[in-house]
C-alpha cells in the first residue's frame, strides 16, 4: 500500500511540475510579445525573431494569458514586417530622388 501511495504522490508532483512549466512558458511568451513590440522600433529583425519565439511558446497553452501573449507576438511580427517594407520603400525612393536631384540638401547630406 505504501508503494502505491508513493507512486500516486510522484504522479501528482509530476503533473504539478508540468502545469507550472506551462505557466512559465505562457509568461515567457507574454514577455517576449511585449519585447518584440518594443524592439521592432529599434531593430525590426530582432522584433520579428522575439515575436516568433514567443508565438511558438504561446501555442502550447490555451489560457487567457496565452491568448493575449499570442496577440502581442503577432502584433510584433506584423509591425516588424511592415517597418522592414517601409524602410525598403523609403530607401528606394530616396535613392531615386537623389539620382535625379543631386544638388538637393538631403542628397548631399546622405550621399556625399
Amino acid at each position: 500500500m505504501a508503494e502505491g501511495e508513493k507512486k500516486e504522490e510522484e504522479k501528482k508532483e509530476k503533473k504539478a511540475k508540468e502545469k507550472m512549466d506551462r505557466k512559465n512558458l505562457t509568461l515567457i511568451s507574454h514577455v517576449l510579445g511585449i519585447l518584440s513590440i518594443v524592439m521592432v522600433f529599434f531593430s525590426p529583425f530582432v522584433g520579428i525573431i522575439l515575436g516568433t519565439v514567443g508565438l511558438v511558446h504561446g501555442m502550447k497553452e490555451k489560457t487567457e494569458l496565452s491568448k493575449k501573449a499570442r496577440l502581442l507576438n503577432i502584433i510584433g511580427i506584423i509591425l516588424g514586417i511592415v517597418l522592414i517594407i517601409l524602410s525598403v520603400v523609403i530607401s528606394k525612393y530616396l535613392v531615386g530622388y537623389c539620382a535625379n536631384n543631386p544638388t538637393e540638401y538631403i542628397c548631399q547630406m546622405y550621399f556625399k
